[in-house]
């Protein structure tokens, strides 16, 4: 009996440690309010229980096993505590304790299987609460809920309501108007009528746009224009407008312009399917002075990794170098997977006729106006003469120079034989021979820019240099100088000088704005003309040669080339670990194409189980805040767990059964009772935090697109034009600077054909990889160069300068004063009520009425006021 009595006095010994341990290293981040990742050290129970990403943190006498080792030892990441060590003691001491824990049965880890497994719909479940609810959705919501004692939200008032759905849906505010007709029509009638809203798919397209890393610049150094990407932005617009099904969004995305027919031979894919593909394309990509094969196998693996997380929500990418550490992704998987991308090339200047015919007509008439303008427009006229004028000057000039140098160059010897034919026949200093071998290997030379070519240059000039110097004696050297060009024009004006210039300041000055105003068109040209940014594939047998194999990458280099795969669906979900039966023409004559369009139909099937899952799940995400899974692209290991599992899966199995309906689907979660929630629930602060049971509405603030949208909404100005150009609000003069393409010095950031453009919707922006607006950035809208699944929100001082300082809300201010003076009349109090009505949807109360009734300043104040506020930056 002493002897179990000192025994289990010496279990407690390392416990206790433990505890003291795990207080002091750990306590700040995993304390029973902060709780990271759901772990928690409060008790040893909670300890060894673990957290959401890795669940059980502590296996009975297992100390190889346990993830809490694992993670302090470095073994798994992130190494904790974050950011420092433990010492090896400490480490011993918690080893000591894990050992001393009864032996468990089961010690090996259990494999997260969820994300491969098909998804099946459950029987809904039973709930005590009988009344509250509208739909499926709500069953389950109920279910968990009653299950930790917690009640759902009240119903938001019809005016939250109101608002909350038009900014989910389209994206802006509902007027007055639209809010009165909202409280006399059935809710569902207006889900129906936003939804069937040419805005929706602006501004659903937009949530997508962030998925695909959509962008116009290619990033990195430079940052230069990559082509028409507009084109596939108004492309997913469309899509989400005619509520295209989802498997075929997914299917043209991957396999446009990749397809065969069964039963016709020389079959020619159809020329619209390469405009979706602009989603494998616009992702950041530098062809310059790089090694050839590494930029290959980053475009690869940059398309192999954004596949994975955005259609099938796992970070394959991992497996590039080595088997990923938590998912069965082996790195065989990751390039089979990359295989069905090794037919296909980047392309640029694809012509794509438009579907629209008004469209087309207003592209060609926009064509045909800026050849005209660049041709023989008023810009250019002026320009022309004013290069002659130049021209003139820069030969005088020179003349003037070269008569206090005599020493004749390299430079002398080609303006002389620039020279027109006929004048240096009658100069009579060199042959026609001699001038003909002389630009043959000038022009070698300038090429190549090898030194064998210098070389054979170097001997043919060094002899004609020396007969130039000697004829020079008895010829006049002036006329050299008649064979400078308007190019030579071109290369004085543009360039800058530490020294004098020929050029006063203000001569290059207007050069530089002339020549300025023609590259505008120039670009403006190239962006009207039909043509797309997309994804086609490579030549192949017979005019080609045949694919080249995909090889298992050792540690991800191209250098280092292993065991050759085919094409192949990973082993996770259900695949063999042999080649994919690859699409093909009836009589192969095509044997580049079917790679992409056999992945797609995989991808999109029924029987793939992530697909219809994460897509869903990207739904609700943005309608409640937080996805089911809250890591929307990562169903992984390292992902969150999912808080309603069974629900997601009769979603998802709903969705698949709906023929792939989006705005079905989307129009089941708008009207349950969860989402019309109130964002209020004091009696789930406790049980529910974080709000992951979703026991009321989550509050959140509104993306930039939809602030800077609802901010030109109220004021009455926002441009509903649709699609076309992205367009160029102002900028801020003090990037004037920023606002040039780094190589060339020509205006990235350009005037828009008409002011009313700068006010069109967000959507239609620049994505300028390297130049967001300053207003976007301070809500964390960028151009991203990776899959964005999740906005940032974070609070900074920049957001309150942009809303009180900055030049939108100032301009607009005024723009909604006259409004409110136009619709409410000289009366204080008329207008203001119009103002709360017309900025947040309601009326003021009395005391704000008082309050704002003794307000002294200008109307614009007031609706600056307004729009400061949070009632109008956040949703609820």
């Amino acid at each position: 009996m002493r002897t179990l009595f000192l025994l289990a006095v010496v279990m407690q010994l390392p416990a206790a440690e433990v505890e003291a341990l795990l207080r002091a290293k750990c306590g700040d981040c995993h304390n029973a309010k902060t709780m990271a990742s759901g772990f928690s050290i409060e008790t040893l129970e909670r300890v060894i229980a673990g957290g959401k990403k890795h669940g059980r943190a502590v296996v009975g006498g297992d100390p190889a096993g346990s993830v809490l080792l694992q993670m302090v030892r470095g073994e798994l990441a992130p190494k904790m505590p974050m950011g420092r060590s433990l010492e090896p003691a400490e480490i011993a001491t918690i080893e000591a304790w894990v050992k001393s824990l009864p032996p468990e049965r089961a010690t090996a880890k259990q494999q997260w299987k969820w994300p491969y497994t098909k998804p099946v719909q459950a029987e809904l479940p039973v709930v005590r609460n009988q009344t509250w609810g509208r739909n499926a959705v709500d069953r389950f919501i109920l279910a968990k809920l009653e299950q930790n004692g917690i009640a759902p939200a009240a119903e938001a008032s019809p005016r939250t309501l109101a608002r909350r759905l038009y900014l989910d849906l389209i994206g802006v505010p509902p007027t007055p108007a639209e809010v009165e007709e909202f409280l006399k029509t059935p809710y569902e009638q207006v889900v129906d009528k936003l939804l069937a809203d040419p805005r929706y798919g602006e501004r659903w397209g937009r949530h997508w746009l962030d998925v695909a890393r959509y962008g116009e610049t290619s990033g990195l150094e430079g940052d230069g224009a990559i082509g028409n990407a507009w084109r596939y932005r108004d492309w997913v617009i469309d899509a989400f407008n005619s509520n295209m099904p989802y498997d075929r969004f997914v299917t043209l995305q991957l396999a446009g312009g990749d397809e065969h027919s069964k039963t016709r031979n020389n079959y020619q894919p159809d020329v619209q399917g390469y405009v979706p593909t602009g989603f494998l394309r616009v992702a950041p990509w530098d062809r310059s002075n790089l090694v050839a094969a590494d930029v290959r196998q980053n475009y690869l693996a940059e398309v192999t990794g954004t596949v994975g997380s955005v259609f099938l929500g796992l970070s394959v990418g991992c497996a590039r170098c080595h088997d990923h550490k938590y998912d069965p992704i082996p790195t065989k998987d990751y390039y089979r997977l990359q295989s069905f991308f090794q037919a296909s090339e980047a392309r640029g200047g694809i012509t794509v006729p438009y579907r629209d015919p008004d469209f087309a007509a207003k592209a060609a008439a926009k064509v045909k106006e800026y050849e005209e303008r660049l041709n023989s427009g008023p810009e250019k006229k002026e320009l022309d003469a004013f290069e002659k004028q130049l021209l003139t000057k820069l030969i005088a000039a020179r003349i003037e120079r070269a008569k206090k140098n005599a020493e004749f160059t390299k430079a002398d010897l080609r303006l002389e034989l620039r020279l027109p034919v006929e004048k240096r026949k009658v100069r009579g200093i060199f042959t026609e021979a001699e001038v003909r071998e002389y630009m043959d290997r000038l022009e070698d030379a300038e090429r190549t820019l090898d030194a064998d070519e210098q070389q054979a240059l170097d001997k043919v000039e060094a002899p004609m240099l020396q007969k130039l110097r000697k004829a020079y004696a008895t010829v006049d050297p002036g006329p050299r100088f008649e064979a400078l060009t308007q190019d030579d024009v071109r290369r004085e004006a543009m360039a800058e000088y530490s020294g004098k210039s020929i050029f006063t300041a203000d001569e290059k000055a207007r050069y530089g704005q002339l020549a300025g105003d023609l590259a505008v068109y120039r670009r403006r040209l190239e962006r009207w003309k039909p043509e797309v940014l997309a994804i086609g594939n490579v030549p192949g047998p017979p005019t080609g040669p045949e694919i080249a194999p995909t090889h298992v990458l050792l540690r991800g280099d191209y250098r280092q080339p292993g065991e050759a795969v085919e094409a192949g669906f990973p082993i996770a979900f259900g695949g063999d670990g042999g080649p994919a039966k690859l699409e093909t023409d009836r009589y192969r004559q095509f044997v580049t194409r079917g790679r992409r369009l056999t992945l797609a139909k995989w991808i999109a099937s029924k029987d793939n189980p992530q697909t219809a899952r994460v897509w869903v799940n990207r739904l609700w995400q943005q309608h409640f805040g937080n996805g089911i899974v809250k890591t929307t692209s990562d169903f992984g290991v390292n992902g969150e767990r999912p808080t309603h599992p069974e629900l997601l899966d009769w979603l998802a199995v709903a969705f698949m059964d709906s023929n792939w309906d989006t705005k079905a689907m989307q129009k089941m979660l708008v009207t349950s009772a969860t989402y019309r929630q109130s964002a209020e629930n004091a009696g789930a602060l406790k049980a529910d935090p974080e709000n992951r049971l979703f026991s009321k509405y989550n509050r959140r603030r509104l993306e930039a697109e939809a602030i800077r949208d609802s901010i030109l909404s109220v004021s009455g100005r926002l441009n509903p034009e649709r699609g076309g150009p992205s367009v160029f609000p102002p900028l801020p003069s003090d990037l004037a600077d920023a606002a040039r393409y780094g190589r060339t010095g020509d205006l990235m950031w350009e005037p828009n054909e008409k002011d009313a453009d700068g006010r069109r919707r967000s959507v239609y922006i620049f994505q300028r990889r390297s130049l967001p607006l300053p207003m976007m950035v301070a809500f964390d809208s960028f151009a991203f160069s990776e899959s964005c699944d999740r906005r940032s929100s974070t609070t900074t001082p920049l957001q309150a300068l942009a809303m009180m300082n900055g030049y939108l809300v100032q301009e607009e201010s005024e723009e909604l004063a006259k409004r409110i003076a136009k619709e409410a009349g000289s009366k204080r109090e008329d207008q203001i009520r119009r103002l709360f009505e017309v900025v947040l949807q309601r009326p003021p109360k009395p005391a704000e009425l008082d309050r704002f009734a003794s307000y002294t300043g200008g109307l614009d104040g007031l609706g600056r006021i307004l729009m400061n506020s949070n009632e109008f930056l956040y949703v609820e």
